[in-house]
């Protein structure tokens, strides 16, 4: 098994608009450890970051952060730890504005 540890993912979604940060690769596990939010706007907005297992289509169960606000200029980390699976996905969502980014950093563990 060989791990990788690396940025998993980064974009600038569209607003209004639920997006996939990062899909599991097949045959591979990962290990979340941080997932940062950057707002660049110049007024106060929200987010919210949803885990869809394979299979699943995003749905209210899925959220592990719903609306929440996050200060003009700066960032919010949240540092998770969870485990995901082949094809698993996390969703995001900026309901305001496509000047707030995401990144995703891990572990991917392939067999």
């Amino acid at each position: 098994m060989a791990n990788n540890f690396k940025v998993l993912s980064q974009i600038a979604p569209a607003a209004n608009t639920a997006n996939t940060l990062y899909t599991v690769p097949a045959n591979t596990q990962t290990i979340i450890t941080s997932l940062n939010v950057c707002n660049q706007d110049n007024v106060n907005r929200t987010f919210s970051v949803a885990v869809v297992p394979n299979g699943n289509t995003l749905s209210s169960k899925h959220y592990i952060a719903y609306q929440v606000s996050i200060n003009a200029s700066s960032y919010s980390p949240l540092s998770l730890g969870f485990s995901l699976n082949s094809n698993d996905s996390i969703v995001v969502v900026s309901p305001n504005t496509a000047n707030v980014s995401f990144g995703a950093f891990g572990i991917e563990i392939t067999s």
